[in-house]
């Protein structure tokens, strides 16, 4: 019965044991994230400052060599501004990434037998 008793007990203690290092873990991890999300706030803090995020920019976790933000398209608070009439505000909008601009108007430069066997001059 004490053997059964010591088998058990042993048992408990290592259960126990193992609770403490979860426990600690846990801890640890609720540590990282607190800091974590402290850097979040300032790094947003900061982009906010910056005129970033708070403009509507898209945020990203890696820093990259273009700026790239989002408009979102308003057609009605165009109407009486730089010459769009009421007719033209329910026209869309396009709008074409530098990349896909440039492969584009390259194509043109090499391909000018498509525009009637002349060179296709896309500033006139």
């Amino acid at each position: 019965m004490e053997e059964e008793f010591s088998k058990l007990r042993a048992a408990h203690d290592a259960v126990v044991l193992q609770n403490c290092h979860l426990e600690t873990e846990l801890l640890k991890m609720k540590d990282r994230l607190a800091e974590a999300e402290e850097e979040k706030r300032k790094l947003i803090a900061a982009a906010a400052a910056a005129g970033g995020v708070g403009a509507g920019a898209a945020g990203s976790s890696s820093p990259s060599s273009s700026s790239f933000s989002t408009v979102t398209h308003h057609p009605a608070a165009l109407v009486g501004q730089f010459g769009v009439e009421p007719e033209e505000a329910a026209a869309d909008l396009t709008y074409m990434s530098e990349y896909a601009y440039n492969s584009y108007m390259n194509m043109m430069d090499l391909a000018p037998g498509y525009f009637g066997g002349v060179v296709y001059d896309h500033f006139n």
